[in-house]
């Protein structure tokens, strides 16, 4: 799910017609990946990952930040709670008693299941979004004009401000919800 609508893009875009929606949808999807790229998941989903173990005490889950562990199948038993620690960076700890124990080696042995995500959205993550949004609709309709007073449109080869994919004052306003290791 996106984390800006395609209402609240079109407000930030100035635009009150049906006739770019499609186009729309499609930087409101590649926003939201952009954002998670630098943050880890945003909106909560339910996930189910393998994993093969390999002799350590712990799993990095794919999506952090985790909200939960719903379930962890080792070698096809259940494990109960007690038997696994979660970190908020999403590290999953395998437990014996109160000190941490080895996962058993195998491949695609280990099931976790899982909700990622955070419990609301950040108003710098729908920040971020609207200035990749804007950005790329920009790009997408090129500068309009020339790069140089006087100069021609035939040369244009390099125009700074689309020279980047993702607008640097974005990137600003999501670092500070980094996790690490995302």
């Amino acid at each position: 799910m996106p984390i800006v609508s395609l209402a609240k893009a079109k407000e930030h875009l100035n635009i009150d017609v049906a006739d770019y929606d499609a186009e729309l949808t499609g930087y409101l999807g590649a926003a939201t990946e952009v954002v998670e790229h630098y943050v880890g998941a945003v909106e909560p989903r339910s996930l189910t990952e393998r994993y093969s173990g390999v002799g350590t005490a712990e799993l990095i889950l794919r999506h952090p930040p985790v909200q939960a562990v719903t379930a962890v199948v080792e070698n096809g038993t259940a494990l109960a709670a007690a038997d696994y620690s979660l970190s908020d960076a999403g590290v999953l700890v395998r437990m014996a008693g109160q000190r941490p124990h080895v996962w058993p080696y195998g491949r695609n042995n280990i099931t976790v299941d899982y909700t990622a995500g955070r419990a609301s959205v950040l108003d710098n993550f729908v920040l971020a979004g609207l200035i990749i949004i804007g950005h790329l609709w920009e790009t997408q309709r090129g500068s309009g004009g020339s790069p140089l007073p006087g100069g021609s449109n035939d040369n244009m080869l390099f125009t700074p401000n689309f020279s980047f994919a993702i607008p640097r004052r974005a990137v600003e306003l999501l670092q500070t919800s980094r996790i690490p290791g995302v």
